[in-house]
């Protein structure tokens, strides 16, 4: 699931730059869908199986465009590059070679800055005690090489999540200026709410 998902988000991004957000619930589901079909051809035993995942992966992205945008309105930053490989080399001591490669996910532009973006079906925090204790060191690695590599800053790395987090929302709230009242929630307060359970987790250099 998590490959399809950062596919379909490789392919909404070269396609519709800025705009992928804006992406149609009806494209989603037919990107979405062409490569369920071709996956069902390979394994027609597990139809039940590919259905399920359709929806799943077809609500879940849908969801997380709609969070995408609102980050995409607050960012001036153009995405640049998608499935980016790096390949890095360090001398360490008593002539000990560290090579790493991996791929990043995304890399946006902002003039000659550049922001990193790695994709995460499940949800994904940085606790500074981790990364201080050499525990949770991918993103900080994106950064350098990026830097190394194409001699411009990173001015952050962040975790997206895929993954539509459970939230806890009350239904009513009472007032009680005057006279008790209970009126409903209204849709901007789910919204922000939503918004709130569903930030980005940067690592800001």
């Amino acid at each position: 699931m998590g490959k399809l998902s950062h596919y379909v988000m490789e392919r909404l991004t070269k396609e519709k730059d800025k705009q992928y957000p804006k992406t149609t619930i009806d494209e989603l589901s037919a990107i979405i869908q062409e490569e369920i079909l071709a996956l069902w051809e390979i394994f027609p035993q597990k139809q039940a199986l590919f259905e399920f995942l359709n929806k799943r992966i077809t609500n879940m992205l849908e969801q997380f465009l709609v969070r995408m945008n609102e980050y995409e309105k607050h960012s001036s930053a153009i995405p640049c590059l998608q499935e980016a490989n790096f390949n890095a080399q360090y001398e360490l001591d008593h002539g000990v070679i560290l090579m790493l490669e991996g791929i990043i996910d995304r890399i946006d532009q902002l003039g000659s800055d550049f922001v990193i973006f790695d994709y995460k079906s499940s949800g994904k925090s940085i606790s500074l005690d981790e990364f201080r204790s050499g525990k949770r060191l991918q993103l900080v690695t994106y950064s350098v090489n990026v830097e190394e590599q194409m001699g411009h800053r990173v001015l952050g790395s962040y975790y997206m999540s895929f993954k539509n987090e459970n939230i806890t929302q009350d239904a009513y709230k009472a007032n009680r200026r005057g006279k008790i009242t209970i009126d409903a929630i209204d849709e901007d307060t789910l919204y922000q709410n939503m918004l709130k359970h569903h930030k980005l987790h940067p690592l800001s250099l």
